[in-house]
């Protein structure tokens, strides 16, 4: 044991020799507060500053000597720059939409520096590493949150049938498959079989219908995408089976009540008789179309969808009855928002970032690439049921898969 602690220094000391102190530095600041969004902010009214951007604006600086374009990356996201600019004809609210542009440009500025700096292999993997063992952590914190929300209540964000709903350092539960689940199928690819089973549980026990849905087009794709996949599920499914007919046959309650509750839940978003979540959705959905009809081409303003509402005389009234100001609110549909605040423009320009990959796909297809594009189709599937897609731990993930199609480069040596 003694032997072993004494190596972990000279281990530290050869990775930062390796990278370099700042980068290593740098790397793991960004992973360890990516999607810290619920604390660790400070309100700026029309955004949130998260600690996560001085690591992002950090890497930005690094690489801004040695930073290389491809013209293809450079296109797409130029476009993207363009719409959020010219969304501000139609504006309605210049604060929101500066906010707005400010931090979607942040994220555009970052997202071309970080393909550039992962041009280093070196630098690709220890990304790699860094990325899967904070997405680890976090897994473990968010069950560990999911464990003591029934000794302590506050912890919990919600609950479904007497279990808490949890979402570790993510702004909501909705959200902890968009951080998680992207890297589920690179766990898979690398026969980390814990880590895919804790990123997996984290992912479950968040109770998010959004995150049950994700887990289930993964586990599908994966079917897809590799053909041994089968095996290893037979396994699994075989074990959920035997665990469930002992939960039946010891009639054990709590659990008993939890199936119950997310199958009612679930049930409820299918059949439309959800008055809390799915109605509003959908009714926000409905807004988010009105708008986009009063400005169609450049869109209402970055972030002015709520504004828009407002200016209408709009408010959403969820179930519990309270009216909550309209210009409070997202679409919970991220090509909706798209949509309204940037027009056919915008719409269309995002689209083509997302496409972009798969005109490479099989042109350069290998395993991981595949894991990658399991997650990539994921998240596009779950778009529709989230907001602001100028998260940082989207397009952190995006350039890692623009970077392998771009540059074809192997993750696993």
């Amino acid at each position: 044991m003694l032997a072993e602690s004494r190596k972990f220094p000279v281990v530290i000391r050869q990775k930062s020799n390796e990278y370099g102190n700042t980068t290593l530095i740098l790397i793991w600041s960004l992973f360890i507060f990516l999607p810290v969004e619920s604390f660790l902010s400070v309100d700026l009214g029309s955004a949130k500053f998260r600690i996560v951007y001085v690591a992002m604006l950090s890497i930005v600086i690094l690489n801004l000597y040695n930073l290389k374009i491809k013209k293809s990356v450079g296109i797409v996201t130029t476009s993207i720059f363009l719409a959020s600019i010219f969304s501000s004809i139609n504006t309605i609210s210049f604060s929101s939409w500066l906010g707005g542009t400010i931090w979607s440009t942040f994220c555009l500025v970052f997202f071309v520096s970080f393909i550039s700096m992962l041009r280093k292999e070196k630098v690709f993997k220890l990304v790699l590493n860094v990325y899967l063992k904070t997405v680890y952590f976090w897994s473990i914190v968010i069950i560990g949150q999911f464990a003591l929300a029934f000794i302590f209540p506050a912890l919990s964000y919600s609950s479904v049938g007497g279990f808490p709903r949890v979402s570790g350092p993510l702004y909501e539960p909705s959200f902890v498959p968009v951080y998680i689940g992207p890297v589920i199928a690179l766990f898979y690819v690398r026969r980390d079989w814990s880590k895919l089973g804790l990123a997996s549980l984290a992912v479950l026990l968040c109770s998010s219908r959004t995150g049950w849905l994700m887990l289930a087009l993964i586990y599908i794709l994966l079917f897809q995408f590799f053909g041994e996949f089968k095996k290893y599920f037979l396994k699994q499914a075989l074990a959920v089976v035997a665990v469930t007919c002992l939960i039946l046959f010891l009639d054990v309650k709590p659990v008993q009540n939890y199936i119950r509750g997310s199958t009612d839940s679930v049930a409820s978003a299918i059949t439309l008789q959800d008055q809390g979540s799915t109605l509003p959705r959908l009714s926000s959905w409905e807004y988010g179309y009105e708008v986009f009809l009063t400005s169609p081409i450049f869109g209402v303003g970055l972030g002015n969808y709520g504004a828009a509402l407002q200016q209408k005389g709009v408010y959403i009234d969820p179930a519990n009855g309270i009216e909550r100001s309209a210009a409070e609110t997202k679409t919970t549909n991220l090509y909706v928002e798209v949509l309204a605040e940037m027009g056919i423009v915008g719409l269309l320009a995002f689209l083509a970032w997302l496409v972009f990959p798969f005109l490479f796909y099989k042109k350069h297809k290998n395993r991981e690439l595949s894991a990658l594009f399991v997650g990539w189709i994921c998240l596009i599937a779950i778009f529709p049921l989230i907001q602001t897609w100028y998260r940082p731990y989207i397009w952190v993930f995006a350039s890692l898969l623009y970077y392998m199609v771009i540059y074809r480069r192997k993750i696993i040596a």
